[in-house]
């Protein structure tokens, strides 16, 4: 093994900031070696505030020393205070929020399609799990995600219709299909049990009596629409909006 003398440091901010990296070794003295990081984001901070160079560990060997980063960064790489923005090949939560923004809007629905048909056909993401190992995986997620009250179920009533009303406009996902091909597809998911249906009776019960609670706590919302005056539940403003041409926009809670 061919050595290659380097090191793994840490950048300490007298505020509590912190940014870890690694440094192929240019003289004997790696604190004293003038490198102190070359972040790609968070850059003024380092001509706003003081800090002080930590050498955490030497090593004779790039790969090894790559390795030990990582280990470093990904516990801390969403913590308010780590600096560092990308670990080995991930990203923390910001950068990919911001990357979805930014691709979300600049990349054509043909090109987004293509990137799922090559992610699927290399196995790439998700596509490198198997069918069970993903299965588990969403189930998890989903399970988290209800409880938390974070994803979908962060979303109110009109923001999933918006969601609803594009994807029915763009023949996204299930709005691809004809109306044969969904009757058959949802007659095969419950043949095969998959889908809602891999989960006991039991529990589906209890999503949906979830469901109807939630329903039943909207309901009690009281809504009007500021064009009108008018003053419903969000499911009756919407109709009465909706049959009088009225932007839904128009509207305001009162209790």
């Amino acid at each position: 093994m061919t050595k290659e003398r380097c090191y793994t440091y840490r950048i300490n901010f007298v505020d509590g900031y912190y940014y870890y990296g690694k440094r192929k070794l240019k003289g004997e003295q790696p604190l004293y070696d003038g490198y102190y990081g070359t972040p790609m984001t968070n850059k003024e901070k380092w001509n706003t505030t003081m800090y002080w160079k930590e050498v955490i560990q030497e090593y004779d060997n790039w790969e090894e020393c790559s390795k030990s980063e990582i280990v470093l960064i990904r516990p801390v790489l969403n913590e308010e205070l780590c600096l560092n923005e990308n670990c080995g090949g991930w990203a923390s939560l910001e950068i990919m929020r911001e990357n979805g923004r930014h691709w979300g809007k600049t990349q054509p629905l043909e090109v987004k399609k293509a990137n799922g048909i090559k992610a699927r056909d290399e196995k790439l993401g998700m596509f490198s799990l198997t069918p069970e190992e993903r299965k588990e995986l969403s189930r998890e997620i989903g399970i988290r995600q209800l409880e938390e009250g974070k994803g979908i179920h962060k979303q109110t009533i009109e923001d999933k219709k918006k969601l609803g009303e594009y994807c029915r406009d763009n023949k996204i996902g299930f709005h691809s299909l004809t109306p044969e091909e969904r009757s058959d597809f949802g007659k095969k998911i419950f043949e095969e049990g998959k889908g809602i249906f891999s989960y006991p009776i039991e529990e589906r019960k209890k999503w949906h009596k979830k469901a109807i609670e939630a329903s039943i706590e909207i309901r009690k919302q009281k809504w009007m629409c500021t064009v009108t005056g008018f003053v419903s539940n969000p499911y009756g403003l919407s109709k009465y909006q909706n049959n009088r041409g009225i932007d839904k926009k128009n509207r305001t809670r009162i209790s």
